[in-house]
């Protein structure tokens, strides 16, 4: 897992997320989220946006 990976992850379990409800939520496929945690794929900006803010955290935070 990459250190973005790690920080989306933590981000994750904080709020209480699963991953399948993260990808629900921002209209990904829970694959995505996967490799995205795995450093295997990347998500568009306006993807990281929406990702952030249904985390409740900064998208530098979780993204750069």
């Amino acid at each position: 897992m990459t250190e973005k990976g790690k920080q989306l992850k933590i981000a994750c379990v904080r709020e209480g997320f699963t991953q399948r409800e993260i990808a629900r939520a921002a209209g990904v496929s829970p694959a995505l989220i996967s490799m995205v945690l795995a450093g295997e794929r990347r998500v568009n900006e306006r993807k990281k946006k929406i990702i952030a803010r249904i985390l409740n955290r900064p998208t530098e935070a979780i993204f750069d």
